[in-house]
């Protein structure tokens, strides 16, 4: 039985038992008021038969009062404790009603969590068959992946096998293959060997004149082309190509100075031949005499005609390849010899009569070194040579005409007065034409170059700093062959280079030239730039221990690295000054800059 059942049965029973008191105090109460009644009206019967007992009935009715009184009050309290029994009757029945509201509630709510419940246990049951479902496909699952897991194994057991079998057949390969390099490089570095000492041994045997010109350059050519054959069958970046490639340079270096040297022999053979034919020449003349016409024509003709030849072997000379500027411009050179000497012979030429005068002289004399062997040197020796022969007559006691006399006097003073400056000039024709010649400077356009070229070497400027026009020519030649432009050798180069010279009191107009061409090339620099350098160098010095061969040092170990760090040559001078100054030689400040550049 349920604790609300339990309730409503004690309640019913206690109910019950407060119903029969108030049913038994009633009817007691209801008793003693009947009883109470009756003595009243028997009161009433007897009082007019005791009349004496008044006093007593008084009482008694007194007592009766009061015992109804009490009567009273105590039905009133028992009519009051029923009232209070009838509350507690009907709390107790709210109380009951409420009891049994909570008891359907909680019968409901029992009902409901019970429902819950089986639903729980439904939902439970499903779960459990799900997880067993799980369960059941993660142990397949599992066993799936262990039976993977071990094909894996199997297949990676299976593919390890086949990697170290394929690295050791690798490893087998290699070893063939370097094996096989290996006797490559000793194969390349035999052939190497042979290349290189048959390519000395052919130099050494043409050096010490065993075999020609033309077989050792024959020699040279088939090893060069050997080489380069040979090496391209192999990489570019291998040894024995780089040393096959080196064999067919030093074949080349070979063949370019051998021509050179060849080209050098010639132009020294040509030259002793020249000088050779014009020997010939004058002895040819002096053995006809001075007054065999007809002698002195045909020595004449002979030698046209040795000059013609001469000059077909000047021609083939300057067609053979190889030559460089310096040898083309002494073939022309000698060109230009041959060309005024068989000029001249072409020319009138007459012998000097016995009435001709000074003017007469001068006139011919040109001719006249022309026929003595191109030079008015020769025709002083021949003057001489006359004026020796007429004191010989004079001590026989031979007579001398007077007008002979005057001539070879004449002759002797003015050849003897004009040969020092004609050969001043000469040397400057020269200078003038290796500088064109190195500057490129040919045809039509050398000569157009000859006023403006000849103006700045004769230059009063150039002359007050002490250098003369054949010193500006060759100094012209050599800024133009370290690579400094014509508009800025005439542009201000020639004249910084003098005042650099001047300044710094080497008074050697070439190796300023030099220093000068390095800087400009080195910190690419024009003309107009370079004139500010001798002022540059000047301050340098004076505020430094810094010297002109100081900063061609400088420049030649360090320049190129500053120019490519941006420095200015202003900023390399300074540097190289205090560097100097600290006792630090300039190629060593050169180099120690240069690496100071490199390591920024």
């Amino acid at each position: 039985m349920t604790r609300v059942g339990q309730a409503h049965i004690e309640l019913d029973a206690s109910t019950q038992r407060a119903q029969a008191k108030i049913a038994a105090f009633v009817q007691e109460t209801r008793k003693q008021l009947e009883g109470l009644a009756n003595l009243n009206v028997g009161a009433g019967r007897g009082s007019t038969g005791a009349s004496g007992n008044t006093s007593a009935a008084r009482a008694q009715l007194e007592a009766q009062r009061l015992a109804a009184a009490a009567t009273r009050t105590a039905t009133a309290e028992l009519q009051q404790q029923a009232a209070a029994a009838r509350l507690a009757v009907a709390e107790q029945q709210k109380l009951a009603a409420q009891t049994r509201t909570a008891a359907t509630g909680q019968s409901t709510a029992a009902q409901q969590a019970a429902a819950a419940t089986r639903q729980q246990i439904a939902d439970a049951r499903l779960l459990a068959a799900q997880q067993q479902a799980a369960a059941v496909a993660a142990r397949a699952a599992a066993a799936a992946a262990v039976s993977g897991s071990q094909q894996q194994s199997a297949a990676a057991r299976a593919a390890t096998a086949q990697l170290a079998l394929q690295a050791a057949q690798q490893r087998a390969a290699a070893q063939q293959t370097t094996a096989q390099a290996r006797q490559q490089e000793q194969a390349a570095a035999a052939v190497v060997r042979t290349l290189q000492n048959q390519q000395q041994a052919s130099v050494t045997a043409y050096n010490m004149g065993r075999t020609s010109l033309q077989q050792m350059l024959a020699e040279q050519r088939a090893l060069q082309q050997q080489a380069l054959q040979t090496a391209q069958t192999y990489g570019q970046q291998s040894t024995a190509y780089r040393q096959l490639t080196a064999t067919a340079q030093a074949a080349q270096r070979a063949m370019d100075q051998s021509r050179s040297r060849a080209g050098n022999d010639q132009i020294a053979q040509l030259r002793a031949q020249l000088s050779g034919l014009r020997a010939e020449y004058e002895r040819s003349v002096g053995a006809a005499g001075r007054f065999n016409q007809i002698g002195q024509n045909q020595a004449a003709r002979i030698y046209a005609q040795q000059l013609a030849a001469l000059r077909t072997q000047i021609q083939a000379v300057g067609q053979q390849s190889g030559l460089t500027a310096q040898q083309m411009t002494a073939l022309n050179n000698m060109t230009a010899q041959v060309s005024a000497q068989t000029n001249a012979l072409s020319g009138a030429f007459s012998r000097v009569g016995m009435g001709g005068g000074l003017m007469n002289v001068l006139r011919t004399l040109p001719q006249f070194a022309a026929q003595a062997g191109g030079s008015l040197g020769a025709a002083s020796a021949q003057a001489m040579q006359m004026s020796q022969g007429m004191t010989t007559l004079r001590a026989a006691g031979l007579a001398v005409p007077p007008m002979l006399a005057a001539v070879v006097v004449g002759v002797t003073a003015v050849t003897a007065a004009i040969v020092p400056a004609v050969q001043a000039f000469a040397q400057y024709e020269d200078a003038l034409q290796n500088a064109k010649a190195t500057m490129g400077l040919f045809g039509a356009e050398g000569m157009a170059m000859d006023a403006k070229m000849t103006a700045l070497a004769q230059s009063p400027a150039l002359a007050a700093l002490g250098f003369n026009s054949v010193q500006a020519a060759q100094a012209m030649e050599q800024l133009a062959s370290s690579g400094i432009s014509t508009a800025d050798v005439l542009g201000g180069a020639l004249n910084a280079a003098a005042t650099l010279a001047a300044a710094s009191g080497t008074k050697d107009l070439n190796v300023a030239a030099e220093m000068l061409a390095g800087t400009m090339m080195t910190f690419k620099l024009n003309g107009e730039q370079a004139a500010k350098i001798p002022d540059l160098l000047a301050n340098a010095a004076n505020v430094s221990a810094l010297k002109l061969q100081d900063f061609q040092m400088a420049i030649a170990a360090g320049g190129q690295a500053a120019m490519s760090a941006g420095w200015s040559v202003n900023e390399f001078a300074t540097v190289i000054s205090l560097m100097r100054d600290n006792m630090i030689q300039a190629s060593d400040a050169g180099t120690s800059l240069k690496s100071f550049v490199a390591s920024l």
